[in-house]
C-alpha cells in the first residue's frame, strides 16, 4: 500500500502547521479555546479527511462501476463528548451525501456503499488503531 509521513510544528502564532510532501495546512482552534480561529481545528481535519477520502475513492472508481458522477458533495458532522472519567472523543460522525448523476438511483446507492467500505480513512476509524510514540527528542532552545 503506502506510507504517509506528516510533520506538525507550531508557528509564531501558536498554530499547528501540518506539512505533507510540499503541501501544508494551518490547524488552529477557536478563540474560545485560545486559538485565532484562522485554521481548521484538529477535529475538523479528522472529519474532513474522512469526507475527502470518500470523494477521492468515488472519483477513482466511478467510471469502473459505470456510475455517472456529475457532482458529489459530502457534509459531515461530529460532536465531541467527554464521558465521565475519560478524555474527549467523537463517538459518531454523521455523513450526508448529495449526488448529481444520470445513473439509476439504486446503482448510485450500491456504488456509495462500495466507496464507504473501501475508504482508507473510514476503515482506519472503524478499527482500533495503535498509536505508538517511537521517539522523543528534547533539545535546548537556540539562543539568538
Amino acid at each position: 500500500m503506502g506510507t504517509y509521513k506528516v510533520t506538525v510544528e507550531l508557528n509564531d502564532q501558536k498554530q499547528a502547521v501540518v506539512k505533507a510532501r510540499d503541501q501544508q495546512i494551518i490547524s488552529d482552534t477557536i478563540p474560545q479555546f485560545g486559538g485565532t480561529g484562522e485554521g481548521v481545528t484538529p477535529p475538523e481535519l479528522l472529519i474532513g479527511a474522512l469526507g475527502a477520502c470518500q470523494l477521492i475513492t468515488a472519483k477513482l472508481y466511478a467510471k469502473k462501476f459505470g456510475v455517472d458522477l456529475q457532482h458529489l458533495a459530502i457534509e459531515l458532522e461530529g460532536t465531541s463528548e467527554k464521558p465521565d472519567g475519560t478524555v474527549g472523543l467523537i463517538p459518531q460522525i454523521k455523513v450526508n451525501t448529495v449526488v448529481e448523476s444520470n445513473s439509476p438511483e439504486e446503482k448510485v446507492r450500491e456504488f456509495l456503499e462500495f466507496v464507504e467500505k473501501n475508504c482508507l480513512i473510514a476503515n482506519t476509524l472503524l478499527n482500533q488503531i495503535q498509536i505508538s510514540r517511537e521517539h522523543v527528542t528534547v533539545k535546548k532552545p537556540v539562543v539568538k
